[in-house]
């Protein structure tokens, strides 16, 4: 019997169902996450790892307590580190409590993503029972200020910050069916549009007065105009660059003559589009309403992730290849990351490859989270082939 399937067989699914069950009980709205890191750093000193917290996390938001642990779990070699990853933080909205009924996992972070860390846990129970000796480190990383807008990978980077990642990485969530190879980045923007005029009756405004919600009007046709130019460029795997606009306010009343209006959205780019060219590109287009219209015009663009493109020829992505196919019988499709998550800051703050490897929960930010565990026993498989396969234990 070959390695990979001893350890597949020696996955526990009722474990797996209680560690996520825990995980998903203890409340972590992103910024408030100390006590289920706790839970993740107790989990691992019980395993033999050797623990590094961070609890002074650069850039956080005041008041929050996010601190961030890596997890060491000591090979007995110089091969290259392999460092799997995973948000503790969860968005801050209500939810029922948590529950386990007919192996189906509900609760606010079980698809987004305690139920992936519940999977790495386990493969780490599953390498110490079975006693595999890996010729490299694994370091098992978790962080909180991941989810936007209170975060923005401040978790993940204060650990990259100190040289606390691997030589390639995997993050446990996102797409289960193919292999995301690139992603775009993704900024919010928030426009406001404001006035020489002052807020009063319609009648008592001078006719010639530059109106808020006209110059928004324009400012909404002018970035749509952009909108369709972007989707003329298209690539691989993540199709075009987009603008998409979520809100538009202005006013309070219908005979008041507004002073203010704003829009909200988000800016996806290309992976090799510099963020601050974004910047200047939206701020230009602006520049020409607010000429045209008489208005003040400024635009808050707030970046989230940068994009991420990773070799075809790392050997994580290797790993990732041999480990699907040992599973499913065939090799994954490549593709894109419609969203944006940490591999982004893995690739291009740590300067390492990194992967996604997640599960198909569903509901994420949604009234209601939930995934079968039957999907975790997958996903912890997943990435058991994974690290069998980086280490060079079996190919």
């Amino acid at each position: 019997m070959s390695l990979h399937q001893r350890l597949c067989d020696a996955v526990n699914e009722a474990r797996i169902g209680q560690t996520a069950l825990e995980l998903v009980s203890i409340p972590s709205p992103t910024g408030f996450t100390r006590e289920a890191t706790r839970y993740f750093e107790t989990a691992y000193r019980e395993l033999g790892c050797e623990i590094t917290r961070i609890d002074r996390i650069k850039g956080s938001p005041s008041g929050t307590d996010a601190p961030s642990v890596a997890a060491r779990l000591r090979g007995t070699g110089a091969a290259p580190t392999l460092q799997i990853d995973g948000h503790i933080d969860t968005i801050p909205a209500a939810h029922a409590p948590a529950s386990l009924v007919d192996n189906v996992l509900s609760g606010r972070g079980a698809s987004d993503m305690k139920g992936g860390l519940a999977a790495v846990m386990e493969a780490a129970r599953v390498l110490r029972e079975v006693r595999v000796q890996l010729p490299g480190d694994l370091l098992l990383t978790t962080h909180g200020l991941h989810e936007a807008p209170t975060g923005h990978g401040e978790g993940l980077l204060a650990l990259i910050s100190e040289g606390l990642h691997g030589a390639a990485a995997v993050v446990a969530e996102g797409p289960v069916d193919e292999l995301a190879i690139t992603g775009r980045g993704m900024a919010i923007f928030t426009i406001t549009v404001k006035t020489t005029g002052k807020s009063g009756h319609e009648n008592d405004t001078p006719p010639n007065t530059p109106h808020p919600l006209v110059a928004a009007a324009d400012a909404l046709r002018a970035l749509e105009a952009e909108r369709v130019r972007l989707q003329r460029t298209m690539r691989p795997y993540v199709g075009s660059e987009t603008i998409f606009f979520g809100q538009l306010h202005g006013g309070d009343f219908y005979n008041r003559f507004p002073v203010e209006a704003t829009i909200q959205g988000t800016r996806r780019y290309f992976d090799d589009h510099d963020f601050q060219d974004v910047r200047k590109e939206m701020e230009a287009i602006l520049a020409r309403v607010a000429e045209d219209t008489g208005t003040t015009i400024t635009l808050d663009l707030d970046r989230i992730r940068d994009g991420f493109r990773v070799s075809e020829n790392e050997r994580i992505v290797h790993a990732f290849r041999w480990s699907y196919r040992t599973l499913n019988g065939k090799g994954p499709p490549l593709g894109a990351f419609k969203s944006v998550a940490d591999v982004s800051l893995l690739v291009q703050a740590a300067g390492i490859p990194a992967v996604f490897c997640g599960n198909r929960g569903t509901g994420a930010h949604a009234d209601r989270e939930e995934v079968d565990v039957r999907e975790l026993v997958h996903q912890t498989r997943m990435l058991l082939g994974i690290i069998v396969a980086y280490f060079g234990l079996e190919t």
